[in-house]
């Protein structure tokens, strides 16, 4: 499940954020593999990062051991439709 957080931007504004953690990978018997890598993944000028292609992504990628970020411009947060 995604945690949400806030990413503070210049000027004192803010946008929203969703992070996937890593789900542990498979490792030999008794070990547990660390995460190592996370993504930060950005939509597209269409759809903000709560879009089903978007979470669904971010879910795999998170459930094959890869963390994930997600976040939305600037514009989306304003409730704009086109990008700055």
């Amino acid at each position: 499940m995604a945690a949400p957080f806030t990413v503070t931007l210049a000027a004192g504004e803010s946008v929203s954020a969703l992070d996937y953690p890593a789900g542990a990978r498979p490792a030999a018997a008794g070990t547990t593999v660390v995460p190592e890598t996370t993504l930060v993944l950005a939509h597209g000028a269409g759809a903000p990062q709560t879009h089903p292609f978007m979470t669904a992504f971010a879910r795999g990628l998170s459930s094959r051991g890869i963390g994930v970020v997600t976040f939305n411009f600037l514009y989306k947060e304003r409730g704009r439709r086109a990008p700055d």
